[in-house]
């Protein structure tokens, strides 16, 4: 029994060879007629290889020749794994995935499967070891697979399971009268998977998958090579003409009717019978056209029937390609294309209504760069007649200094970008216009057509900013004269006024002798009002120092915390009368810092002395504290009246005053803040506030911090 066992084996194994070579041949002689054939070829030589491997392991004698044989096996199953899907594929009817790069792109894992099993001996991936073993008297090979044997297995079931699936799907849909014969193809389809389950599942002992392919191809070969499964049936041919939509007739030589189809019994509705029928009795307007029109052709202008109007074709019937028998009229219904026609002439007709009427200049330009279209108001801009510019280049109309620029938008237009730009026009007149061109590119089939563009025409633009620019000249020149005048008219109050203060503080003293209480007052008076004028006059000069650029710091090393005492010390006596407490604090500062004290002590002093004017009672208070690594802050808070909010954008501008009233209560110029902010500018420093009424201000002073 074993030995019969044994001997069914080779049989079926050069059976299946026998088969697969044979089917490979007939597949191969049927690959004019029947393209689809080309892939079974492989297949069947795949399985012709792995069927005479499998013979060579049974029958060798000696093991290193049994397991010489054993690539082979994988170089048929590649084969296969390779055609298999590109069979089915095609089969189904997806032929874009049978094009060269996806032959290329399915034959990757194939080759790499013959690689890797080609040298194994090197990585022992595939198989770790082989040995043999003996199953029915018969010695085969036993092997312990690696990774890589069961990547390729997972492949192989996934190709074999989506390849089965489209290929019995598309058999079982096959006619009717075809489904034994389908159903027995999609049996011989199933055959690798019948016959690898009934190894796997140790019902038999041998692997014949080769000949279960062997089945499928024989199968595959009988019923879609030799019975064409994959053909659609043929349709009659007057069964196609009876279901066209387009009317047919078919005339003798003498234009007398033969036949027509459904859509010419709606069009003519003849009698019952109308074979024989003279074309003129049927229809006078074919008739006639006939006689005074050239056959063979489709005439220029469509005819109407009814509701409807068709594109009539004329065409001569002949026997064998050589003698006349007939005619064929064939009427076309154009009746859609018409009113398609008719709605894209009038939404072409309301296009050029509007571009005609629109404001801006509109151009179209071919891919040589010359207008073949401009409407009005682009004449306009350019003073030229639309007809007249139409053929002419872009840059016959551009200033010469401008042509660069034309140029290289173009060059954007030509890659498929937006160009915008602008640039002068040379009007018909030779005067100069401006304006704003937007440019789009045009392509036709994939390549630059030409380009859109819309103009727009900043002339008046450019002479009102013209206009605006001198007005700001002007102006400017005119606030640097003010400054000029202001730094001068200070600089000349000031010597009188440093003689009147001199005069009061030597009466004062006593020097000139002594004063009655009322001129000590009255001296007094003098001395406080020429300080405060002073004080107004140094403002006016530093402001206009600013503004004219020429105030200058000068850095030297101070101590900051210094600067806390000395300001305390001078506003204390503007304190006066009001319940205030002044003081100060300096935290977290170097001994010394580089800077320039004088101005730094002028921000202090104006900040103090606004508090303390605005302030009635409670507490007016400076802190300088360091605010990180490279920066340090000084700070006057206030409990005074505070700062409305839709003040607070405003209170940095000169001669600005929160109470500009007539009548209000605080006196000053509005020049303090502002000189506090463009000094802390100048130092590379921000001023912030914030302030809420009736609740005090809260100004901070952030600078860098530089040491010596």
């Amino acid at each position: 029994m074993a030995f019969f066992s044994a001997n069914l084996v080779l049989v079926l194994l050069v059976l299946g060879f026998c088969t697969s070579l044979f089917i490979s041949w007939m597949a191969y002689r049927a690959i004019i007629q029947r393209p689809i054939a080309r892939w079974l070829v492989p297949m069947m030589l795949g399985a012709a290889i792995w069927s005479i491997a499998d013979i060579l392991i049974i029958t060798l004698p000696d093991f290193e020749q049994k397991r010489t044989a054993l690539p082979f096996v994988y170089m048929g199953v590649a084969l296969i794994l390779w055609s298999l899907p590109l069979f089915a594929l095609q089969y189904v009817g997806l032929r874009r995935y049978t094009t060269s790069r996806w032959i290329l792109i399915l034959a990757i894992e194939p080759l790499l499967l013959l690689l890797f099993t080609l040298t194994n001996p090197l990585h022992q991936l595939f198989w770790l070891r082989t040995n043999l073993v003996e199953v029915s008297n018969i010695v085969l090979l036993e092997n312990t697979y690696g990774p890589l044997f069961w990547f390729h297995t997972a492949y192989a079931y996934v190709v074999l399971l989506v390849s089965t699936a489209a290929l019995s799907r598309a058999l079982l849909r096959a006619h009717q009268r075809q489904r034994t014969l389908s159903a027995l193809v999609v049996l011989g389809v199933l055959m690798p998977w019948i016959g690898n389950a009934l190894f796997l599942s140790r019902f038999i002992p041998f692997d014949l998958t080769s000949l279960a392919f062997a089945i499928t191809g024989f199968s595959l070969s009988l019923g879609i090579v030799r019975y064409r499964l994959l053909d659609v049936t043929p349709i009659a041919r007057d069964t196609v003409i009876e279901v066209m939509n387009d009317a047919v007739l078919i005339l003798d030589n003498d234009f007398r009717l033969v036949d027509l189809n459904k859509a010419a019994w709606r069009i003519f509705t003849p009698p019952k019978n109308p074979n024989g029928l003279e074309l003129r009795q049927l229809s006078p307007e074919l008739a006639d056209l006939t006689e005074t029109s050239r056959l063979d052709r489709t005439l220029d202008h469509p005819i109407q029937f009814g509701t409807n109007h068709y594109e009539i074709r004329f065409s001569p019937l002949r026997y064998a390609n050589r003698w006349p028998v007939g005619w064929m009229i064939l009427l076309h219904d154009v009746t859609l294309a018409r009113q398609t026609q008719a709605e894209l002439e009038a939404e072409r007709d309301f296009a050029l209504q509007v571009m005609n009427n629109m404001g801006q200049g509109l151009t179209v330009t071919n891919k040589d760069s010359k207008f073949i279209y401009v409407n009005p108001a682009y004449g306009r801009i350019t003073g030229y007649r639309p007809e007249d510019v139409l053929g002419k280049s872009p840059l016959e109309l551009t200033h010469d200094a401008d042509r660069e620029i034309l140029i290289e938008a173009r060059k954007k237009r030509q890659q498929g970008e937006r160009s915008t730009h602008e640039h002068r026009f040379i009007r018909a007149d030779g005067t100069v216009a401006y304006g704003l061109v937007t440019g789009v590119p045009r392509f036709k089939n994939g390549e630059f057509d030409g380009s859109i563009a819309v103009v727009t025409d900043l002339t008046e633009q450019k002479r009102i900013e013209s206009e605006l620019r001198q007005a700001r000249d002007e102006a400017m020149q005119a606030s640097q004269m003010k400054s000029v005048f202001l730094a001068t008219m200070s600089h000349e109050l000031r010597t009188p006024l440093t003689a009147i203060m001199g005069y009061a503080e030597l009466q004062l003293a006593g020097i000139t002798g002594p004063l009655n209480p009322e001129q000590h007052e009255f001296n007094e008076r003098i001395l406080v009002n020429s300080r405060h004028l002073l004080t107004i006059i140094n403002q006016v000069l530093d402001i206009s120092k600013i503004e004219a650029g020429r105030l200058e710091l000068t850095p030297v090393t101070f101590q900051p915390c210094s600067l806390v005492d000395e300001v305390l010390r001078q506003t204390a006596s503007l304190v006066g009368d009001k319940a205030i407490e002044l003081c100060g604090e300096c935290l977290g500062l170097p001994e010394h810092m580089v800077g320039d004290p004088d101005r730094l002590r002028q921000i202090l002093l104006n900040l103090v002395s606004n508090a303390i004017k605005f302030t009635q009672q409670g507490q007016v208070s400076i802190h300088l504290r360091r605010a990180g690594e490279q920066a340090w802050i000084m700070r006057v808070q206030d409990t005074g009246i505070g700062i409305p909010a839709s003040a607070l954008p405003h209170i940095f501008e000169e001669f600005r005053q929160v109470d500009a009233a007539i009548t209000r209560q605080h006196e000053g110029t509005g020049l303090g803040l502002a000189i506090v902010q463009k000094l802390t500018r100048l130092m590379g420093g921000e001023v912030q506030v914030v302030s809420e009424v009736n609740a005090g201000s809260t100004f901070t002073i952030c600078l860098p911090l530089v040491t010596p």
